[in-house]
């Protein structure tokens, strides 16, 4: 069949959250960013277990090989990858706040390949400029009462809702930066 002989491509990749009653939300990452470079920053709160969804152009039979290091190239680990129809979702343990991580999966569908996206985790950074400042509070303030989809990067503590709680994040944030 054509996707027996396709090669696999990588199309999207996303940060996976649930937020509350709102549901479970996708934050795109930049998949051309390499780690030392301008990479989509993670803002929502850290939970055990970082989700990141890689999206292929065809069914994905076998997941390979998930690996995760920080910007000295020091694992971060474990992480594992499951194949969920034409994404592979990799679960990442040991990231922490203010970290910059390469997620890498090898060996999709036994093919020789790797793919891989650079993300960094800076909660509360919601304007992605790797540093917390007053306008990420702005940002949140703009959006208050908010459950929609599209504005689920400032639910930083993952409530369903953009309320004052995620001001009280912000505010004892302030200063934080991503090396």
């Amino acid at each position: 069949t054509p996707s027996d002989t396709a090669p696999l491509a990588l199309l999207a990749v996303h940060s996976r959250k649930s937020h509350g009653s709102a549901g479970t939300f996708n934050l795109p990452v930049d998949i051309s960013a390499a780690i030392g470079g301008a990479i989509t920053v993670e803002p929502r709160a850290l939970k055990a277990g970082q989700i990141i969804v890689f999206a292929f152009n065809q069914p994905v039979t076998d997941p390979g090989i998930a690996t995760a290091v920080d910007a000295m190239l020091a694992s971060i680990g474990p992480a594992t990858g499951v194949a969920a129809g034409n994404e592979v979702i990799a679960t990442v343990n040991g990231i922490v706040d203010m970290q910059r991580a390469t997620i890498a999966l090898a060996n999709v569908n036994g093919q020789a390949n790797t793919f891989q996206a650079s993300i960094g985790f800076l909660h509360g950074d919601v304007n992605n400029t790797r540093v917390v400042r007053a306008a990420d509070i702005n940002g949140v303030k703009e959006r208050f009462g908010s459950t929609s989809e599209a504005n689920y990067r400032f639910d930083l503590n993952l409530s369903g809702a953009v309320d004052a709680a995620d001001l009280l994040v912000l505010k004892s944030r302030i200063g934080r930066l991503l090396p």
